[in-house]
């Protein structure tokens, strides 16, 4: 039952694209913190592991503010 409200309630929304749009910026961010970690944890260089740190960094950055906008947009109404 959960499953399908989550699902009518996705098909519903006024900004679908734009909260795919969000989900994908945060799969990217996730994809980024993981390969920091990895990285990090397997030995690379301590340039290799700044230069992912930094590119995560970036993602979230545009992450926060996409996730940010879409509040805006659904919580006011303003869409």
């Amino acid at each position: 039952m959960g499953d399908t409200r989550a699902e009518v309630k996705a098909l519903a929304s006024d900004t679908r694209g734009f909260d795919l749009f969000a989900s994908s910026v945060s799969f990217a961010a996730s994809t980024f913190q993981t390969a920091a970690g990895a990285a990090a944890a397997f030995g690379a260089s301590e340039e290799d592991v700044a230069e992912v740190t930094k590119n995560l960094l970036a993602v979230d950055n545009i992450a926060n503010g996409v996730r940010g906008i879409a509040n805006e947009l659904t919580t006011r109404g303003t869409a």
